[in-house]
C-alpha cells in the first residue's frame, strides 16, 4: 500500500513523492510495470483503474495483427465513453473519421510519424481542425502505449499541423456597435434582444441559452454552465476550466432586456 506526504494509505499501486507528484503503477499480463507521474491523485486513480481495465480485457497476442479500426472502437467504447464528457466524446468520433480515412485499416504496430502526418496533409482546413484531430490521434496512440500495445507512439513533435493563413479578427467599434443596436431595434428581428444582449455581455450563445434565473443577482451574471449541442441534441455542461466560470456585470441595456423578458 502506497502513502502520501501525510502518511495517509493512497492505495495499491498509488505513492506521493517528495515533489508532491502522485504516482500510479501496475504489473500487467505481459510483465511489464507501466508507471505514471501526475499532479492530482484523482487522475491518477483513474489512470490505474483504466489501465487495469484495459490488462484484463485486452488480449495483447491480437496487438500485432490488431487494425487502428479495432482498436479506435475498443478505445471509443471501453475507455473514453464513461470517462470523458459527450461533446468530448462526439470531438474524438467526428475527428476520427479523417484518421480512418488514411490509416484505419493499417497494422497498429505498423503506423509511423510519416502516416500520422499523411492524415494531417490530407485533411487541409482549419488549423484548428488539424489541431483537434492530432489531439485525437495522440490520445488514441498514448493509450495503446500506456496498454503495452505498442512501445511508443508515432505522434511524436515532428508530427506537425499544417499552418494555414490567419485571416485578422474584425470588432465593431463603438459607432458600429451602436448602430447595429439601432437598426435591430428599428427592424424587429426576432433575435433583436438576443443579439444586443451578446454584444453588451460578450457571453456566448451556449452560454446564453443555458442562463437561468438563479443565475442572476443584483445586476450581475454569473457565468457556470453551458449549452453544447451534440449529435443534434441539446446538452447543459459545466465550463471545461474555471476560467470559464465567472461574473459579469450588466449594463443598462442588458438589464433592460432581461426586464422586458
Amino acid at each position: 500500500m502506497g502513502k502520501d506526504l501525510n502518511r495517509k494509505e493512497l492505495g495499491q499501486g498509488l505513492r506521493q513523492r517528495s515533489d508532491g507528484k502522485y504516482i500510479a503503477r501496475f504489473q500487467c499480463k505481459s510483465g511489464k510495470r507501466p508507471e505514471k507521474a501526475f499532479e492530482k491523485l484523482t487522475d491518477a486513480r483513474a489512470w490505474l483503474n483504466e489501465q487495469k481495465y484495459l490488462d484484463e480485457h485486452t488480449n495483447l497476442l491480437m496487438a500485432q495483427s490488431m487494425t487502428l479500426d479495432t482498436w479506435y472502437q475498443y478505445w471509443i467504447e471501453n475507455i473514453k465513453k464513461n470517462t470523458v464528457r459527450d461533446s468530448t466524446l462526439f470531438v474524438y468520433q467526428k475527428r476520427y473519421k479523417d484518421i480512418k480515412a488514411v490509416i484505419g485499416n493499417m497494422p497498429l504496430g505498423e503506423i509511423k510519424p510519416l502516416h500520422c502526418q499523411m492524415v494531417l496533409n490530407n485533411m487541409g482546413g482549419a488549423q484548428s481542425t488539424q489541431n483537434l484531430t492530432k489531439v485525437c490521434m495522440g490520445q488514441l496512440f498514448g493509450s495503446a502505449v500506456d496498454n503495452g500495445l505498442i512501445e511508443k507512439s508515432p505522434v511524436t513533435r515532428n508530427v506537425k499541423v499544417n499552418r494555414s493563413k490567419k485571416e485578422e479578427r474584425r470588432v465593431f467599434s463603438v459607432d458600429e456597435q451602436n448602430r447595429f443596436e439601432e437598426y435591430l431595434i428599428s427592424s424587429d428581428h426576432k433575435y433583436a434582444r438576443a443579439y444586443i444582449f451578446c454584444l453588451e455581455t460578450g457571453l456566448r450563445v451556449g452560454e446564453i441559452k443555458a442562463l437561468m434565473w438563479s443565475d442572476i443577482h443584483d445586476r450581475r451574471i454569473i457565468i457556470n454552465r453551458n449549452m453544447v449541442y451534440v449529435d443534434g441534441k441539446e446538452l447543459i455542461h459545466e465550463p471545461k476550466s474555471e476560467s470559464g466560470k465567472r461574473m459579469i456585470p450588466l449594463t443598462n441595456k442588458a438589464y433592460r432586456i432581461i426586464r422586458e423578458c
